[in-house]
């Protein structure tokens, strides 16, 4: 991504609805599905600024990779855990298998998203999970990917696809981000009507709607305990590593 995208995410990530909503709901899914123990391995892939790394920091020794130099420098200032240079899919950099990893809105900016996926199901434990959220839908295409260096957005079938493929199972599968999903349709359709410049959705609004935002998001927490969504601005897909796989 951009520098300018990266500045942006290190000033408002930690109180952004959307990152603030979907760190909430990624602890939720966590707490529904990881056991975790005192000894497990935990990795970011792609981590960014760093904004997921404290939450990530309480289901064991956490450690994170990342390409780009400054998202890199930030997050390491966090002083959470070991941050290493690296990419996928063949540039990790790393010998360690984990018994969680977790990619956050990341597959969307590698070319190769299935060889990609290979190499972290071999970087799993047996037994071990993956937690993976992605931008849903090519129809949302929008200004916001283009600046943000996406190179497509999925759906939850093509996305359960590519991870079974490479050899994982599914636990649990979802959109997310329903309840604003109208908001964004109609915003994302506005945009290329208009033929909207270049722009990211990561401008951190009022207070007060901030809040509404975030809170109106994390609506859905409740929602997904019990089911998966039919629709929604983003997927997230829970997957295993049998043992001997």
């Amino acid at each position: 991504m951009d520098k300018d995208i990266y500045i942006q995410m290190s000033r408002h990530e930690d109180k952004h609805w959307w990152f603030a909503g979907r760190r909430n709901i990624i602890k939720s899914i966590l707490d529904r599905f990881y056991e975790k123990t005192t000894s497990d391995k935990i990795l970011e892939v792609g981590c960014g600024t760093g904004g997921n790394l404290a939450l990530l920091s309480q289901y064991g020794a956490l450690a994170a990779v990342e390409l780009d130099d400054e998202a890199l420098e930030a997050s390491t200032k966090r002083n959470i855990c070991p941050i290493h240079k690296g990419s996928l899919p063949d540039q990790l950099q790393l010998n360690d298998k984990f018994d969680l990893i977790c990619m956050l809105d990341v597959l969307e900016h590698i070319e190769d998203d299935s060889q990609s996926l290979h190499t972290i199901a071999s970087r799993l434990n047996d037994n071990g999970m993956l937690l993976i959220t992605v931008p849903a839908y090519n129809f949302l295409w929008s200004a916001h990917d283009e600046i943000h260096h996406h190179k497509r957005r999925y759906t939850r079938k093509q996305l359960e696809e590519l991870i079974l493929k490479n050899g994982l199972t599914i636990k649990y599968s979802t959109y997310f981000n329903t309840l604003l999903f109208p908001i964004v349709y109609f915003a994302r359709l506005v945009g290329k009507l208009i033929n909207k410049i270049q722009s990211s959705d990561l401008i951190m609004p009022s207070p007060v709607i901030n809040w509404m935002l975030q809170h109106f998001f994390q609506l859905e927490i409740p929602l997904l305990n019990m089911t998966t969504l039919p629709f929604g601005v983003s997927i997230l897909v829970i997957a295993k590593k049998a043992a001997n796989a």
